[in-house]
């Protein structure tokens, strides 16, 4: 009997262990197995980016192996992962952006690949213009913009308008894929034009937009589309490890709508509790210091300010863990109070010989427990590694086990 106790004791310690240490470890990232040289002159390494020998496009898979390629795509890969601040810049802002653009892309019938030629036409910079007159995320010309049912003018552009520019940037797309049947061959009319487009295809008697002899730019257009969504599906193989608080969160914002003139912005920006520059940013598409209502506009106002310390701690600044975190100990806390198992597990911790007397199996009950305490423990391991580990375990967690030990050692819950 003894032995069989010391067996199962056995076997408790390397369940609990594996709980706690392996969750993490099998979620990380894999260690890097490629050996650099320990003769560097300088105190990092600068490696090649592997290129895939394929990639997706709206389900569409495009082969890269042909050699030019996959140059073309090397290039761009090796752009993105080493314009390190860009990069990184384009990564955060896309917390920010990508949850407005993605429902509005969906609602349109547009592939959800189309946001990354978004981050290739601004950098995701709201305000962004070109020198040619090109202006916000999706960079439209002022023609092109009201072509598409955008007003643009010097009282307001809504160009700078993310919602109404993602939806003239859906019409655009859905107008040129009637023209052409491919998606590849829309993001680059989206940049060298469909008339160009339409007439190389068919002077170079190519099947494909990818194919085409363009300029460098033109060329270059389509796998900066396949390199970004590459590089934003992927970032800690390429280098990019970053914390959910490094990220840019969306703005609440309340929606007011406006159907008369405003002649000072300044004023109307400060009887709604905000300022003339939290006005503005939050609403790019006004040009001008007063608002020449000809029909109803919606304004955003920043709506941060109101929710206070707990919108900060429980909206703002947490993570998903914290809520599962929440739901588990109330589920716990049902079963411990609320359940004819949970009485009996807490009798046989809080005075075995009673509940022995009454016909418990206290070994069984104290064995569920101590297995139960170790899948906690190994759940408090997995969240400790996800949140603090610079979002990439690398193996290197794997002492976050060791927290399922410790509720047994600091318990004193021994299966015996």
């Amino acid at each position: 009997m003894k032995k069989q106790t010391k067996i199962n004791y056995i076997l408790t310690l390397i369940l609990v262990f594996c709980i706690g240490a392996s969750i993490p470890v099998l979620t990380g990232s894999s260690q890097v197995t490629e050996q650099h040289s320990a003769k560097s002159e300088v105190p990092y390494c600068v490696t090649s980016p592997t290129v895939p020998a394929q990639v997706t496009f709206d389900g569409e898979t495009i082969d890269l192996r042909r050699y030019d390629r996959r140059e073309r795509m090397d290039r761009e890969m090796m752009a993105f992962t080493y314009m390190h601040s860009t990069t990184m810049l384009l990564i955060k802002r896309a917390n920010r952006y990508f949850p407005i653009i993605e429902p509005i892309l969906k609602a349109n019938g547009i592939p959800d690949d189309f946001k990354y030629l978004m981050v290739i036409e601004s950098n995701l910079n709201n305000i962004a213009r070109s020198p040619a007159g090109a202006a916000g995320l999706w960079q439209f010309m002022p023609a092109t913009g009201r072509e598409f049912g955008l007003e643009v003018n010097d009282n307001v552009d809504e160009r700078y308008h993310i919602e109404k520019a993602t939806v003239a940037a859906c019409k655009y797309f859905k107008q040129a894929y009637a023209k052409y049947g491919d998606w590849m061959a829309v993001s680059a009319a989206y940049n060298a034009g469909q008339g160009r487009i339409s007439s190389q295809l068919d002077k170079q008697l190519a099947s494909h937009a990818m194919d085409l002899w363009l300029g460098e730019e033109n060329s270059r257009y389509m796998f900066r589309i396949l390199a970004a969504k590459e590089i934003f599906n992927n970032p800690q193989r390429y280098g990019f490890l970053l914390k959910r608080e490094h990220l840019y969160p969306p703005i609440p914002y309340k929606k007011v709508t406006v159907s008369t003139s405003i002649n000072d912005l300044n004023d109307y920006a400060k009887s709604q509790g905000i300022t003339y520059a939290q006005l503005r940013d939050a609403n790019p598409w006004l040009r001008d210091t007063s608002l020449r209502n000809i029909k109803k506009s919606t304004l955003g106002i920043d709506r941060s300010v109101d929710l206070g310390f707990f919108g900060e701690t429980f909206i703002n600044k947490v993570y998903l863990a914290t809520y599962v975190c929440i739901l588990v100990f109330i589920i716990l806390s049902i079963l411990l109070y609320k359940t004819r198992f949970g009485l009996r597990l807490r009798a046989c911790g809080e005075n075995p010989q009673a509940a022995d007397s009454l016909g418990i199996n206290v070994y069984k009950m104290r064995y569920a427990g101590t297995t139960i305490s170790g899948a906690l423990a190994g759940m408090g391991g997995f969240v400790y590694a996800l949140t603090t580990a610079n979002c990439s375990s690398n193996g290197d967690v794997a002492g976050f086990g060791f927290l399922a030990l410790a509720v047994m050692i600091f318990g004193n819950w021994k299966p015996l």
